[in-house]
């Protein structure tokens, strides 16, 4: 990434949290979208609180616990019924921000959002980092990141990107499944 390093986007302190909860973390999933508009433009779509049904294009609803700031909260209900949460570690206002998700208690990953400003645009950057259990075989961990950080994530991260350039650019909600269907996270 240009401004910021992976390695930076997970801090010390956090990998040794994970580490002492029997987790290890993956190599990221990354996707990353040029949009006509400025960094604070950017910021103020991905920051207001339930603001993933705007642009989000697997999202039904978007409820929030707690808003804003790095003890942030919130839940993900997707069009198939899957439901994630969110709980926010970092917060940088007007650059992006780091949580983990996870469909329990437990956290499955480890996300970072970054905008890079350039001339005329800006970049949305989303690294997803898989956290892994440290006890299980190595073949176990390879068929859960083959299900769940494999092409259906990346066409998932790639969508989210593409609805924030549309939802920033236009001003117009993205519509379910506007950038194709999903098989984890699309309606039945």
């Amino acid at each position: 990434m240009e401004k910021t390093s992976v390695a930076n986007l997970i801090e010390a302190e956090t990998r040794a949290r994970l580490a002492a909860e029997g987790l290890e973390i993956g190599l990221p999933v990354v996707t990353k979208a040029e949009i006509r508009a400025s960094a604070n433009k950017i910021w103020t779509a991905i920051a207001a609180p339930g603001s993933l049904v705007q642009f989000h294009p697997f999202v039904r609803s978007n409820p929030v616990e707690r808003w804003h700031g790095a003890d942030a909260a919130d839940s993900v209900v997707y069009h198939s019924g899957l439901i994630y949460f969110r709980r926010f570690h970092r917060w940088l206002p007007g650059e992006g921000y780091c949580l983990e998700l996870g469909v329990g208690a437990r956290p499955s990953a480890r996300v970072s959002w970054r905008i890079i400003q350039q001339q005329s645009s800006a970049k949305l950057a989303i690294f997803v980092f898989p956290l892994l259990d440290t006890t299980l075989p190595n073949d176990r961990k390879d068929a859960f990141l083959e299900k769940h950080f494999g092409d259906n994530l990346q066409h998932y991260l790639d969508s989210v990107v593409s609805g924030a350039k549309h939802w920033v650019e236009t001003g117009t909600q993205v519509e379910p499944d506007q950038f194709g269907r999903n098989p984890i996270y699309s309606a039945a």
